[in-house]
């Protein structure tokens, strides 16, 4: 599955970039980012830009309520930090950018509730500043117990905590 972008311009703006062909802050806007959202160099773009995999556009289990521009996350698989113990290599990172209330959709909640139930790794994270690594977590020992209880209050507690936790920082500074 493919899905076009349609104007979403989230991972323009939201990931920082390090390549050796291309460098761009987080939480800033790529330069060859124009409007009404769509890249002025897609043709030639950096390899970093090819390789990056937007969940919503690979994942055919997202529907459109997951367009990151939508619902304020952006998702990404993860596979450079599952730790030990899990049997699936690859997770999903849940990039929440916009606000933490984000995060308290039922929809948001039930897609959580069911992949921690199933055992894959999950993350969060937040942004970081321009110059800072966005901060992320592993979702699972916190919304575990409750996923496999459908408790979604319990999730949506634990969620709340560890944004707030993330958003207090501190932030990893970018290598140059």
């Amino acid at each position: 599955m493919d899905r076009p972008c349609d104007g979403c311009t989230v991972c323009c703006i939201v990931p920082p970039i390090r390549s050796p062909d291309f460098s761009k802050q987080s939480s800033t806007r790529c330069i060859n980012c124009v409007e009404p959202g769509a890249c002025g160099i897609y043709p030639t773009r950096p390899q970093a830009c090819r390789d990056f995999e937007c969940g919503w556009r690979s994942l055919p289990f997202l529907d459109d309520r997951w367009k990151p521009d939508r619902c304020g996350i952006m998702i990404v698989p993860e596979e450079n930090h599952v730790p030990p113990g899990f049997q699936r290599r690859q997770g999903l990172n849940f990039t929440a950018f916009r606000k933490p209330e984000d995060l308290e959709q039922p929809f948001v909640i039930e897609m959580l509730a069911g992949l921690a139930h199933a055992e894959v790794p999950l993350f969060l994270s937040v942004p970081g500043p321009p110059g800072f690594h966005p901060a992320m977590t592993l979702l699972n020992p916190r919304i575990g117990e409750a996923a496999h209880e459908r408790d979604g209050a319990r999730i949506r507690s634990a969620l709340a905590a560890a944004y707030n936790a993330l958003k207090a920082g501190p932030f990893e500074p970018l290598k140059s």
